[in-house]
């Protein structure tokens, strides 16, 4: 029996030895500096600034884009709950755009009957490392006047007509955290064309201020992040953390969930007091991983597409889509089933661990809102199956064939 964790922390020595290295330098480069321009130029922007988490670079964009109270915000009704939270709390309307639920994005054509005059920005969130269709949403934006603000927390290098995602929005903002393809231990980068625009994004943002409790926080943080890439090596996964899941599993109680879920709540969405500055030990790590997220990335999009192609037949379950080009890098591979909880349990009892998704229907929690079918077609019943670039070929195949087993398909395939 294989073991495979949901998911893997993508730190390598590598990362380790660029740290060294650069602790024992005797001239120490400002890493902060190189890494805002190396992500930059890898975008193909021409502004970049570290931000503490995409969720603070987020509300200081919506602090300095020039809207006022009431101001209406277009974004994807399938959606992490605190975006839409944390536009409310700065005094302007979430609108939400239904989902096309074979890709999970929001459906371009549905744009523009939902603008308004006091429409203002649009936010396009390329999810689970799917680009949306931005070109067309880019169209729709100059063409109504529209501020356009990329999420690309899911998509840091995934492309669209050769362009990477984040190169087309007014602004756009990444995520570096642990389940990130490039991780830094947290953090993430808003980027930019507009120059004036930016600038005054960048001096906001360097009036930030930070809770006395920062660096108590950030040692913790930090330290959190190493243990959960310890435990989901392999071998101490293996060892110490899936017993544990197999035990907990009759208690109803998920421990891998409960340590490294996102700790935000609809109340909790003010980036103050949990904010902690970007730091140098970050930078070097995200310029060690930022050298390699193609590669990365390339064997994440190999390993999506196999379990697309081993599981495509199987009728009680929906694949994640995938494009014929480059325009999907498989943060995770989602898929859609009725029987979610006997799956998770017997692919847990084979040694696959899963997730639920954290993804939600956002309308759900704003009263007097439409329906939305596309993201009620979804439901409670996405899980998300690992697709580590550090997991192998057989283990792909692995998880395949248990899934078939689960619906009596005759195994075509082997590990």
């Amino acid at each position: 029996m294989r073991v495979i964790p949901r998911r893997k922390v993508e730190f390598s020595f590598q990362e380790l030895r660029e740290i060294a290295r650069w602790l024992f330098s005797r001239r120490r480069s400002d890493p902060i500096s190189d890494f805002e321009r190396q992500f930059a130029r890898y975008v193909g922007v021409s502004h970049a600034v570290v931000v503490p988490s995409a969720r603070v670079g987020l509300s200081l964009l919506l602090d300095k884009l020039d809207l006022k109270p009431g101001d209406e915000i277009l974004l994807s009704v399938y959606n992490y709950h605190v975006v839409p939270f944390l536009i409310k709390s700065k005094g302007f309307v979430p609108v939400f755009v239904d989902i096309d639920p074979l890709t999970f994005n929001m459906k371009a054509e549905l744009i523009e009957e939902k603008i308004t005059p006091k429409t203002k920005c649009v936010i396009a969130t390329h999810l689970f490392g799917l680009a949306c269709r931005i070109e067309e949403i880019v169209s729709i934006c100059k063409k109504h006047r529209l501020l356009l603000i990329e999420d690309a927390t899911h998509a840091c290098g995934c492309e669209v007509g050769g362009k990477k995602v984040g190169s087309f929005g007014d602004f756009s903002f990444f995520s570096f955290g642990t389940g990130k393809t490039l991780m830094a231990f947290g953090g993430g980068m808003v980027v930019s064309h507009n120059e004036a625009l930016f600038a005054k994004f960048k001096e906001y943002l360097q009036s930030f201020g930070v809770s006395p409790r920062s660096f108590a926080q950030s040692v913790k943080h930090k330290l959190k992040v190493f243990l959960e890439a310890i435990f989901t090596n392999k071998f101490f996964f293996t060892v110490f953390v899936y017993p544990c899941l197999f035990i907990f599993h009759f208690f109803h109680f998920d421990p891998v969930e409960k340590f490294t879920r996102d700790s935000y709540t609809n109340a909790d969405i003010n980036p103050g007091g949990k904010a902690c500055r970007f730091s140098c030990l970050q930078a070097v790590i995200g310029l060690s991983q930022l050298w390699r997220i193609d590669h990365v990335n390339d064997r994440k999009i190999l390993y999506g597409k196999t379990l697309r192609k081993l599981l495509e037949d199987i009728k009680e379950v929906q694949t994640t889509f995938v494009p014929d080009n480059r325009s999907h890098v498989f943060l995770s591979f989602n898929l859609i089933v009725d029987d979610v909880d006997k799956l998770r349990k017997y692919l847990l009892f084979h040694g696959v661990d899963t997730k639920l998704c954290h993804m939600r229907n956002c309308s759900v929690f704003f009263a007097g809102h439409d329906n939305y079918p596309g993201a009620a077609a979804i439901g409670m019943g996405m899980i998300e199956l690992p697709c580590s670039a550090q997991m192998s070929i057989q283990d792909i195949y692995y998880q395949a064939n248990l899934i078939r087993k689960f619906y009596g398909r005759e195994v075509k395939i082997f590990s």
